[in-house]
């Protein structure tokens, strides 16, 4: 973990009451993807994953998430916002036109890319071998379902609603990187 929100202090709190976490700490700014390419490095379990703290998904959503994933032994199920109740005409908007243009250059057939929560088998991601991720800013998440369609996997959408709420770090000033991210990806 490594930003300046209050992540740390809620894993902290959970580390002290017995839930089994692991906070690490870094120097400098990973970012988003950099930290779930780093929790990928350190997990030993079959599936790995991530959430985010801020509310986003209902916490019933997690549980059903991972549910899904191991009941049925799929290869990743990730978090799908069907409708997000009350959020702002641009975020709507800018939303479905990242997931449009993500669809056409990847063609991965997914409406949700950004949504904060997916899990999926660990190998689909890391071999071993090279770093997990190599996206640090937000489309890392295209990177990592790339990764998992190109090795084979099967991406599962888990629908939900929810309420809208002004949670997370985004802002559309991101949005040029995130293209030059995805252009980044695409085509080199």
């Amino acid at each position: 973990m490594d930003g300046t929100d209050r992540t740390g202090e809620i894993l902290e709190v959970m580390e002290k009451n017995g839930a089994d976490v692991s906070v690490k700490r870094y120097g400098t700014r990973l970012g988003k993807g950099g930290a779930v390419s780093e929790g990928i490095l350190a997990a030993e379990t079959e599936y790995v994953g991530f959430v985010d703290v801020d509310s986003s998904v209902p916490v019933e959503m997690v549980g059903k998430v991972i549910g899904r994933l191991t009941k049925e032994k799929l290869d990743c199920v990730i978090g799908n916002r069907v409708k997000v109740e009350g959020a702002p005409f641009m975020r709507k908007f800018s939303s479905k036109a990242f997931n449009t243009l993500v669809n056409l250059l990847f063609g991965l057939g997914i409406s949700d890319t950004q949504c904060g929560c997916k899990f999926f088998r660990r190998n689909l991601i890391y071999s071993g071998k090279e770093e997990p991720l190599q996206t640090r800013g937000f489309a890392f998440d295209v990177e990592l379902l790339d990764k998992i369609r190109k090795n084979g996997g099967k991406i599962t959408e888990y629908g939900f609603v929810r309420e809208w709420g002004e949670v997370g770090s985004f802002s559309l000033l991101e949005s040029p990187k995130m293209f030059l991210d995805l252009i980044k990806l695409r085509f080199f």
